[in-house]
C-alpha cells in the first residue's frame, strides 16, 4: 500500500518519525509512505490551491504541486492531511484571549472580560478551515481515499498560557477539534488521533514530546512522530 502524507509544518515530526522507523528496520515490506508538508499553516488560511476539476494545483509548490500527485508522479492508495486539527492559530494569538474569554461566568466577574459566544467561536473555527475543507471534498470528489492526522495539544510551556488561563487554551483547542471531528465524521473521513499517553490530565502534552528547540512551542519531537506513525500504520492495516 502506497500513502502519502502531507500538510502543514506538523508534518515534519511524522516524517522525523518515519525516517527513524525505516532507519531501525522496523517498517513493513508491505507499506510504503512519502511524507512532505504543502506550507506553514499559516499560509493554509488563505486559498492555496486552484480546483482544476480532476485535482488541486497548489499555488505554492516548493514541495507539492498536485493532489492528488499526477499519473507522472505516480500513485497513491491513500492520503493523509496535517492540517484540519491544528488549532493553535486561534488560541496562540497575544491580542485574541487576554481580553476575551469563552466562559460567560467570566465575563461576569470582576476581570473585565468580553465573553465570545460559541456561535462565533464556531464561525472561527469554520472561516479558518475553509480552504482545507474545500480540499478535502475535492479530494473526495476525484475518489481519493483520506485520513487526516491530529497537531499536538498544547503544551505548558507555550508563552501564552503566562498571560491566557490554562483551562480558556484548553477549551478553546478541544472545541476547534471536536467540532473539525464531527464535520470529518460526517464526511467518513479517517482520523488519527492523538494517543493518550502523549498528554496529561488536563489535556496537555507532556514535555518529553516537545520540540528540541527552546523557541519551538507548537511542535513534536521525533518520540511524538514515531508514535503517531505507529497510529498511522495501525489505521493502514487495518484497511489492507
Amino acid at each position: 500500500m502506497k500513502t502519502m502524507i502531507t500538510g502543514d509544518s506538523h508534518a515534519g515530526a511524522l516524517k522525523k518519525g518515519l525516517d527513524i522507523l525505516i532507519a531501525q528496520e522496523n517498517w513493513p515490506t508491505a507499506q510504503e509512505m512519502k511524507i512532505t508538508r504543502i506550507d506553514g499553516a499559516n499560509n493554509l488560511l488563505v486559498p492555496y490551491f486552484v480546483d482544476r476539476g480532476d485535482r488541486a494545483e497548489l499555488i505554492y509548490q516548493k514541495y507539492v504541486k498536485n493532489l492528488p500527485v499526477t499519473a507522472e508522479e505516480g500513485h497513491y492508495d491513500y492520503y493523509g492531511l496535517c492540517a484540519p486539527l491544528h488549532a493553535s492559530n486561534l488560541w496562540r494569538k497575544q491580542n485574541y484571549w487576554p481580553g476575551f474569554t469563552p466562559f460567560a461566568d467570566k465575563a461576569d466577574g470582576d476581570q473585565g472580560l468580553i465573553p465570545v459566544s460559541t456561535a462565533l467561536l464556531k464561525q472561527a473555527v469554520f472561516q479558518e478551515q475553509a480552504y482545507t475543507i474545500q480540499l478535502l471534498e475535492l479530494l473526495q470528489r476525484v475518489g481519493v481515499k483520506l485520513f487526516v492526522v491530529e497537531a499536538p495539544r498544547p503544551f505548558r510551556h507555550h508563552k501564552i498560557l503566562s498571560k491566557v488561563p490554562p483551562e480558556t487554551v484548553m477549551y478553546i483547542d478541544t472545541f476547534y477539534k471536536n467540532l473539525i471531528k464531527e464535520w470529518l465524521s460526517s464526511k467518513d473521513i479517517a482520523i488519527i488521533e492523538v494517543p493518550k499517553e502523549c498528554y496529561d490530565e488536563e489535556g496537555f502534552m507532556l514535555d518529553q514530546f516537545r520540540g528540541r528547540s527552546e523557541t519551538d512551542m507548537l511542535h513534536g519531537n521525533e518520540e511524538f512522530g514515531v508514535l503517531m506513525i505507529h497510529e498511522v500504520l495501525k489505521f493502514l492495516q487495518s484497511k489492507s
